[in-house]
């Protein structure tokens, strides 16, 4: 994943990248436990959320873009942090807090509808899912591969 603010480092020299998809970071909270975790009108409450460290990617997409704005009209309550995305997708099943996770992950992981996507009411971030390779020479193979996939992704 990368994003216009938050570009993977990499020498351009060394690495040919291209875009495959568009994706979202999007906050999920549990089916069971909405009611409670998410923000109503009017309501003071503290938003209990699932944070990632601030030194990973999607912890700094939470620290520098989406915590900010939502802290001009919510108090955020972290109740704990993880840096895998599978550990955060089952804690927000659990009901812990809310969650944001790419929104392609929760379709391959929420085929029990447990997790509400809850973007209408709180702070999604558009990510790009990009292709990466070295410029080296390579086989005809990881040629075809590498243009397949770019073909795949045009469409």
């Amino acid at each position: 994943y990368e994003t216009d603010d938050f570009p993977v480092s990499a020498d351009d020299a060394l690495i040919e990248r291209a875009p495959v998809r568009l994706d979202r970071l999007v906050p999920v909270v549990s089916r069971d436990h909405a009611d409670r975790l998410l923000p109503k009108a009017g309501d003071s409450r503290p938003l209990d959320v699932i944070g990632y460290p601030d030194d990973v990617f999607f912890g700094k997409i939470l620290a520098l873009r989406i915590f900010p704005d939502l802290a001009q009209s919510h108090i955020i309550a972290p109740v704990c942090e993880t840096a895998l995305v599978p550990a955060v997708v089952g804690l927000a099943r659990e009901g812990a807090g809310i969650a944001w996770v790419p929104e392609s992950i929760l379709a391959h992981t929420n085929a029990d509808n447990c997790l509400i996507d809850a973007s209408e009411i709180l702070p999604s971030y558009k990510l790009t899912v990009s292709a990466m390779r070295l410029k080296t020479p390579r086989a005809q193979i990881a040629e075809h591969v590498w243009n397949e996939l770019l073909a795949t992704s045009a469409r």
